[in-house]
């Protein structure tokens, strides 16, 4: 699980994927 900020990463779309791109500033904390 990684939490960032509310407008942080932003969602593209490759091949039918989802996936989100965000800075490592807006990273907030990743738990295992």
């Amino acid at each position: 699980v990684v939490l960032f900020t509310k407008y942080g990463p932003n969602e593209i779309e490759i091949e039918d994927k989802e996936y989100l791109i965000a800075r490592e500033d807006d990273i907030l904390a990743i738990l295992e």
